[in-house]
């Protein structure tokens, strides 16, 4: 019923390729594997038929991409975690004003911070030209990286 062969080489090995499941950011932190998201296409990133799996500093672009794409408080499932920002109510509007401007920088400073791979929030820019409003962020990472991105929220066309 139970396997004979068990000695302690195979446990340490069991144990290597647990932990090869994900990799450190810092002593505490982890980055799970996460399958990689194409925004643009809005399906997942295949490599030769298979899904592509991020470990690392992609996979926390992708979150912060996912946070500031997603309305907050509209899906069940983030109802109530403070994930995800009011962007979406800007898109009647032809400029920002300093009041909202200052409400969605706290939006998501505070929501960055969600992520515990993110340790603080250096700089958010929002621009909007057009029809197009784009949002650029830089992150202090737990282990010290600066992770810059600059995303389109959302484009409407006409």
């Amino acid at each position: 019923m139970f396997p004979n062969n068990i000695n302690d080489e195979t446990i340490d090995s069991n144990i290597e390729s647990q932990n090869n499941k994900y990799k450190t950011i810092s002593d505490n932190v982890k980055i799970y594997k996460t399958p990689g998201w194409n925004f643009e296409t809005q399906n997942t990133t295949l490599i030769n038929g298979d899904i592509l799996l991020l470990d690392d500093y992609q996979n926390v672009r992708n979150w912060i991409i996912l946070f500031l794409k997603t309305p907050i408080d509209i899906y069940k499932i983030y109802e109530g975690t403070g994930f995800g920002t009011s962007i979406y109510k800007l898109k009647g509007y032809k400029n920002i004003s300093g009041i909202l401007y200052a409400q969605i920088k706290k939006e998501i400073e505070d929501g960055f911070l969600l992520n515990p791979n993110i340790k603080n929030v250096e700089s958010v820019e929002l621009t909007k030209e057009k029809n197009t409003l784009s949002i650029y962020v830089k992150v202090k990472l737990a282990d010290g990286y600066i992770l810059e991105e600059k995303t389109e929220v959302y484009n409407i066309k006409e």
